[in-house]
């Protein structure tokens, strides 16, 4: 994995280069390399592995989203469905269908996001976040100018 280091202004803009990362099998990731113009100091360097771990965990739970899209999907049309039908069949009402629509889309709108909020707090993510902490934990930092080569994580 990569991060790039650029400061503009003062300040410190990192761009991530993440291989694709697939959910199954996940044992190891590659270890962190810092491409940076400058020397990185060890507060620099912590920054830099914030904001790479920042980055690595919204692509890790937008994957997790991603595979969970199905399941979610399915629970809220079927939660629909099912209100739907209740208050079709069920409870009278003078205004035919807007009160089963609007009732049936928020229960739908709720099962979404309980399930989504499911996927935050899921193992895989946090299995996921585990393997990406170890590999960032002692970045392999190069910096350009020079082409020098060493280890900033001690």
């Amino acid at each position: 994995m990569v991060l790039y280091c650029l400061r503009m202004m003062g300040e410190g803009v990192y761009i991530a280069d993440l291989p694709p990362m697939e959910m199954d099998g996940i044992r190891s990731v590659p270890d962190l390399t810092v491409f940076s113009s400058v020397p990185l100091s060890a507060d620099d360097l912590d920054e830099a592995r914030r904001s790479f771990m920042s980055m690595a965990g919204r692509s890790a739970l937008r994957i997790v989203q991603d595979r969970s899209y199905p399941r979610r999907l399915a629970v809220s049309s079927i939660a629909f469905i099912i209100v739907y039908l209740f208050l079709s069949l069920v409870v009278p009402d003078p205004i035919p269908m807007a009160d089963e629509i609007i009732a049936a889309a928020a229960a739908a709108a709720i099962a979404w996001v309980l399930m989504r909020r499911a996927d935050r707090e899921s193992s895989l993510l946090s299995a996921f976040l585990e393997v990406l902490q170890e590999a960032a934990a002692e970045p392999h930092c190069i910096v350009s100018p020079n082409n020098k080569s060493h280890n900033m994580g001690s």
